[in-house]
């Protein structure tokens, strides 16, 4: 979803506006070439980069997302598909006392050279919310204004699966100036 709404990644084109169980949508299609493409697909120890294409749809009065479908159709041969279809629709969930707009279905299907459509449908539904509150107390020296340190990342940050408040480890790489 970055590659769609927060880069100038994807090529998006307004289709029009429709009324759908009772709720105004917006629909867009859009294109997303290999070069600017962050949508990997795998099979049998083989991995390329796609480019892709699809629709979303966004509700006209809050302006949510209400569907997202991605279609990858032009998949390196090596791999084995000829098509990978995501279609993934999205509801306000309570969770806690707030509610969040999450997938609520996501299915994705793949085509192999073969025929074979192998289905993977995924409801998500009766989301928890995990809270934890940890206090970490340490005893540092202070430290001077302006002080210079470098960090190097020992963590890999993917876009793809990385998310706000996942762990990250690191360490001093070079003298503290």
């Amino acid at each position: 979803m970055t590659s769609i709404f927060l880069t100038m990644q994807a090529r998006c084109r307004y289709r029009g506006e429709a009324e759908t169980d009772g709720r105004r949508l917006i629909h867009f299609d859009y294109e997303v070439s290999e070069l600017e493409s962050r949508y990997r697909l795998s099979n049998a120890g083989r991995v390329a980069n796609v480019p892709y294409w699809g629709s979303f749809a966004i509700d006209a009065k809050s302006l949510d997302v209400v569907s997202l479908t991605a279609i990858a159709d032009r998949i390196p041969t090596e791999l084995g598909i000829v098509r990978a279809e995501n279609h993934v629709e999205f509801a306000h969930t309570l969770s806690g006392q707030e509610a969040y707009l999450l997938p609520s279905i996501s299915q994705l299907s793949l085509t192999e050279t073969s025929g074979r459509v192998n289905r993977n449908v995924t409801r998500l539904t009766a989301c928890q919310l995990y809270v934890s509150n940890l206090a970490v107390k340490a005893r540092l020296p202070a430290l001077p204004a302006g002080l210079e340190i470098i960090l190097q990342l020992d963590t890999v940050i993917d876009s793809h699966v990385s998310a706000v408040g996942d762990p990250v480890n690191g360490r001093v790489a070079a003298a503290v100036k």
